[in-house]
């Protein structure tokens, strides 16, 4: 079985693949700034990052679980970022089976607080995870949503589950076997 986490970002996403036996490889999809703010410069970065995010994918998966983007996110434009995690979500709905999980959700289940901040969970995911190499926290936050996909398909690799986490895991709207939304 095969999960991917991604934490979609223009400029550098974290992707995590994992599988039931506990093997995790970590990658990240960078792509640089556009050298103009025109419309047209804005959507080639988006494309850019798209056909890189989709280069660090295998080829069968069982389950993406992505983050969804945040509203209140203060650093770069909120309309190019859920213009890529739209790109993103299109192309990974034609493989498999995906999840989405909001910021907060995700931070609950890393670390036990709704509200933790993204060093929070990277501190986190190193702490449970020390072998996996973790460069950055786009990467820790990808860990964290792949964690959440193996524990939905009953092969959690991340040792006992705490009430902070089954309330994150109850938040989120996993796809049922008819590729619906439960």
């Amino acid at each position: 079985m095969i999960v991917v986490g991604i934490d979609p970002s223009l400029s550098c996403t974290g992707v995590v693949i994992a599988d039931n036996w506990g093997g995790i490889v970590t990658n990240r999809a960078k792509t640089t700034k556009p050298s103009t703010s025109t419309l047209r410069a804005r959507r080639r970065r988006a494309r850019l990052a798209l056909s890189r995010i989709l280069a660090t994918l295998p080829e069968q998966v069982d389950l993406f679980v992505i983050e969804s983007p945040s509203a209140r996110s203060q650093y770069g434009s909120h309309n190019d970022r859920v213009g890529l995690y739209w790109f993103v979500v299109d192309q990974l709905l034609a493989r498999a089976d995906v999840a989405e999980v909001g910021p907060k959700t995700r931070a609950k289940y890393a670390t036990g607080n709704g509200n933790a901040d993204k060093a929070a969970v990277k501190t986190a995911m190193k702490s449970a995870f020390p072998h996996v190499p973790i460069p950055d926290d786009n990467v820790a936050d990808a860990l964290a949503l792949v964690l959440m996909g193996l524990r939905h398909l009953d092969s959690p690799i991340d040792g006992e589950i705490t009430k902070k986490q089954t309330e994150a895991m109850d938040a989120v709207s996993w796809p049922t076997d008819e590729g619906a939304t439960a």
